[in-house]
C-alpha cells in the first residue's frame, strides 16, 4: 500500500534541485554583479590619480577590484585606440594594472587589439599578453617572433622564455630568426629559461650554440640547469682557454659536473685531473678538485686531503687541525679515517677544558662520521651533544649515513622529528 506514496513524491523531489541551483544562480549573478559594480566605481575614483603620477597608493586601491578591474580598464583602451591621436589619453597606465590583473580571456582580448596600439606600447602590450594567456595564445603570438620590428622580436623571444610552456618552448627557441635578435637578447632568454629550472630538459637548436649568437657564460648557466649531452668538449675547452673572471670560469666548472653526473662523461675528469699537480697547477685548483670529487674522481679527495693531512703530521697535538682535518673527510665521504679522528680527538680532549671549546657542529660532524663508519660506540653521546634544532633534525634526516638509525632505539629517538 506504500508503493503509491512513494512514486506519487518522486516528482517533487526531483523539482526541487533545479529551484536551488537556481537560488544559486542567482546569488552568483547578484555577487558577480556587485563586484562588478564595485571595479566601476574603484575605476572612476582611482584611475584618474593612477593616471596622472599618484601610482603607489592608486595601485592599490584599484587591486582591491581585482580580477573584475580589468574590464573597465580594457573597455577604456578600447575608447581611447578609437580616438583621435590628438584627443587620445597615455594608454601605459591601462597596461601596467593588466599587467597585475589581466585574465587569460582578457588576454585573447587585449591580443586582438595589438595592431591598433602605438608603436610605444606594443612592446608592453605584448609581453602582457604572452605573460597572462594561454597555450593557445602563444601560438598565435608566435608570429612576432619573425617580425620585421626588431623591439617585438625581442620582447616576444624574452617572454616566451620566461612564460611559455617548456614543451612549446623549444619549437619556439628553432622558430627565432637569431640575425634578428641580438646576443644580449638571447643571453636573457636563457637567463629566464634556467630561472625557472623545468624538471624537463630543453635541449637548445644547434643554432644557438655559436659564440656569436649567445655569450658561453650564460649557456653555461644554462647548461648547469639543463644538462646537454652534446656540450662536453665545448665547457672543457671554455674551462681551459675562454679568457673571463674567476667567478665566471666557475659557471664553466658547474656545468661540467653537471654534465658529468647526468650523462656520465669520464674524459673529462681525465682530462681535468693533471692541472692538480706539477707547475701547471690550476688558479682554482681548490674549486676544480671539489667538482673531481662530485664527479667520483679520486684525484681531487686527494688534492683535497693534502694540507689538512700535512698539518696534522707536522703537529699531530693540534686538536683543531685534526678536528679540520675530519670534517673535511666526512665532507668527502672518507668515514672511516673521520671516525678514528674523531675517536683520537675525543679521548685527548675528554676530561679536559678543551672539551668545551668544540662546537655543536664539531659534535655533529663526528657523530656523522661514527654513522657512516658504522661505529656506534660513542654515536649517541656524540648526537647528544650536538644539540641538533628541529629543522637540523630534519636535515640530518636526509642524510645517507644515518638512514639505517632512524629506527632504532636512542639514536633513532634523537633524530625523530620533534
Amino acid at each position: 500500500m506504500e508503493w503509491p506514496l512513494a512514486i506519487e513524491s518522486a516528482p517533487a523531489q526531483e523539482s526541487a534541485e533545479p529551484h536551488g541551483l537556481h537560488r544559486v544562480q542567482k546569488a552568483l549573478s547578484r555577487d558577480t554583479a556587485a563586484r562588478r559594480a564595485a571595479a566601476e566605481d574603484a575605476w572612476a575614483q582611482h584611475f584618474p590619480a593612477f593616471q596622472s603620477g599618484d601610482r603607489a597608493k592608486a595601485m592599490q586601491s584599484l587591486l582591491v577590484a581585482a580580477p573584475e578591474i580589468q574590464l573597465p580598464a580594457l573597455r577604456w583602451i578600447r575608447k581611447q585606440l578609437a580616438a583621435a591621436p590628438t584627443e587620445a589619453s597615455p594608454i601605459r597606465p591601462a597596461l601596467l594594472l593588466l599587467e597585475k590583473t589581466l585574465g587569460p580571456a582578457s588576454a585573447d582580448d587585449l591580443f586582438s587589439l595589438l595592431s591598433r596600439f602605438r608603436e610605444e606600447d606594443r612592446p608592453l602590450a605584448l609581453r602582457i599578453c604572452i605573460e597572462r594567456g594561454t597555450v593557445f595564445l602563444h601560438a598565435r603570438a608566435a608570429q612576432w617572433l619573425t617580425s620585421a620590428d626588431t623591439t617585438l622580436a625581442r620582447v616576444s623571444l624574452e617572454a616566451f622564455a620566461e612564460f611559455a610552456e617548456p614543451t612549446a618552448l623549444q619549437g619556439f627557441l628553432a622558430a627565432t630568426p637569431l640575425s634578428s635578435v641580438s646576443r644580449a637578447t638571447t643571453d636573457i632568454a636563457l637567463n629566464n629559461m634556467a630561472a625557472r629550472a623545468f624538471p624537463e630538459r630543453i635541449l637548445l637548436p644547434e643554432s644557438w650554440l655559436a659564440q656569436d649568437v649567445c655569450s658561453p657564460i650564460s649557456l653555461a648557466r644554462f647548461w648547469t640547469v639543463y644538462p646537454d649531452e652534446r656540450t662536453e668538449d665545448l665547457l672543457l675547452d671554455w674551462f681551459l682557454n675562454f679568457v673571463t673572471t674567476p667567478a665566471n670560469r666557475l659557471d664553466f666548472l658547474q656545468a661540467i659536473e653537471r654534465g658529468a653526473a647526468s650523462f656520465r662523461w669520464r674524459s673529462i675528469s681525465r682530462k681535468l685531473t693533471p692541472l692538480l699537480r706539477g707547475k701547471d697547477i690550476d688558479p682554482q685548483a681548490y674549486e676544480l678538485a671539489w667538482a673531481l670529487h662530485q664527479m667520483g674522481e679520486k684525484n681531487g679527495d686527494k688534492f683535497l686531503l693534502q694540507d689538512p693531512k700535512d698539518r696534522v703530521k707536522a703537529n699531530p697535538e693540534d686538536w683543531r687541525s685534526r678536528v679540520a682535518l675530519m670534517r673535511l673527510e666526512v665532507d668527502l665521504g672518507v668515514f672511516k679515517d673521520a671516525y678514528k679522528n674523531a675517536v683520537r680527538v675525543y679521548g685527548k680532549l675528554e676530561g679536559t677544558r678543551d672539551l668545551k671549546r668544540l662546537t655543536t657542529q664539531d659534535w655533529f660532524y663526528a657523530a656523522r662520521s661514527s654513522a657512516g663508519a658504522h661505529k656506534t660506540r660513542h654515536l649517541e653521546r656524540w648526537l647528544q651533544n650536538a644539540r641538533l634544532s628541529a629543522e637540523q633534525i630534519r636535515e640530518a634526516r636526509k642524510l645517507p649515513e644515518f638512514q639505517r638509525y632512524l629506527d632504532k632505539g636512542a639514536i633513532g629517538a634523537l633524530l625523530a622529528i620533534r
